[in-house]
């Protein structure tokens, strides 16, 4: 049962709301979808950083592009090819880019939150992390 009005504290209810869930992944070495969590409640992205253990240059032929998806419908993106998002520094938190519009990036309860590697060509493999933030509605 909710608050009474008078004594809710909308700072404290927008705290519990956000959450953030850290994945440490294994090596990928082709092309695969990783299962991350299921979204126990309706959920809205509004942050998702990737994070490999050493550097992953960026190359014209020879990459991976990064999609954090939730039942099928594509959250955020990062691509190691030439020209798109490039290079991910060793150690350092690599902000996905978004999908628009603003409405994707909402998710009902159930769905799957999977990261998907897709491999081009002889890519290296990738050991990653990704740190997905974001509040429930």
């Amino acid at each position: 049962m909710p608050l009474p009005t008078a004594t809710r504290d909308p700072v404290r209810e927008s705290e519990f709301q956000r959450q953030s869930f850290p994945f440490a992944l294994p090596a990928v070495s082709a092309t695969t979808t990783l299962a991350l969590t299921t979204l126990p409640l309706r959920f809205r992205l509004d942050r998702a950083e990737l994070i490999v253990d050493a550097t992953y240059t960026q190359d014209p032929a020879n990459y991976y592009v990064f999609t954090l998806q939730a039942g099928g419908t594509v959250l955020g993106t990062w691509s190691t090819l030439t020209g798109q998002q490039g290079t991910l520094t060793g150690g350092t938190p690599a902000a996905m880019v978004l999908a628009t519009p603003d409405a994707n990036l909402v998710n009902i309860a159930g769905n799957v939150l999977s990261l998907v590697c897709t491999k081009f060509g002889a890519a290296a493999n990738a050991t990653l992390r990704i740190n997905v933030h974001g509040r429930h509605l």
